[in-house]
């Protein structure tokens, strides 16, 4: 059932999965958790891993209940903007999943914070970059994003709805 398809495709999910366990993250953020199979799939993938997952609105699912006794799991219902000074008191971040609010001004200021958060040689994900068929619903994560690629590299990764940026390390002296 965690690859189902339910709300993030599978092969958005596998992406995410792999690039996770292939960069061996030890800290993750997530941006929006929804019914938290998300989560639970870092979680099941990284073990290792501390993850914090930020929602303003809590939804019970099997994946939410499946994290509640994960001790490396912080599923925090709040805002993510208004969480933003305690967040910059913590550790940076190896890897942001962004799939919070679609709309442009949310877009954008969840990735400025995002990219504040993300640790040198992280990687931020932002999940619903596509031809925007949401037009009149409102949804711009496209258009936000076009906002944040006037200072920083984002990339479209092929066959995917997923978006990336990734912060180079300090060069070695």
């Amino acid at each position: 059932p965690l690859l189902a398809g339910e709300d993030t495709p599978l092969m958005d999910m596998l992406f995410l999965l792999n690039l996770a366990r292939g960069r061996r993250v030890k800290r993750i953020l997530e941006v929006g958790t929804f019914r938290a199979r998300t989560a639970c799939a870092l979680h099941l993938n990284c073990p290792e891993a501390a993850i914090v997952s930020y929602d303003i609105q809590v939804l019970d699912s099997p994946y939410r209940r499946a994290l509640l006794n994960a001790s490396k799991v912080q599923l925090r219902h709040a805002s993510f903007a208004g969480s933003a000074a305690a967040l910059r008191q913590e550790p940076p971040f190896d890897l942001i999943f962004v799939d919070g609010s679609h709309e442009f001004e949310h877009v954008v200021a969840d990735s400025r914070l995002a990219l504040e958060l993300l640790a040198p040689g992280g990687i931020i994900v932002w999940h619903d970059y596509r031809p925007n068929d949401y037009y009149n619903n409102g949804l711009r994560v496209p258009e936000g994003l076009e906002v944040i690629h006037q200072t920083v590299p984002v990339y479209a990764v092929p066959h995917t709805m997923c978006a990336v940026h990734f912060k180079l390390p300090p060069k070695a002296l």
